[in-house]
């Protein structure tokens, strides 16, 4: 699904909050060029910056997003 891909980055960077945010473009270049272990690291920071593990992580996203 490139073409949608393609909508989703070019939606990311045209909000303001996201371009003009240093710490959302690296978020968006790891998604853009598929770094997972960049993704893998921003995660962690994430994590350690909010003193939740992991585990702790996927429950809120799955909790926000309305996964089971």
């Amino acid at each position: 699904m490139p073409d949608l891909e393609d909508f989703a980055m070019r939606m990311l960077q045209s909000n303001p909050q996201i371009a003009n945010n240093p710490n959302a473009q690296q978020m968006v270049n790891a998604i853009r060029n598929h770094d997972s272990a960049a993704g893998q690291q921003i995660a962690s920071n994430l994590c350690n910056t909010y003193g939740i593990d992991r585990n702790q992580a996927v429950q809120e996203a799955k909790r926000f997003f309305g996964i089971p």
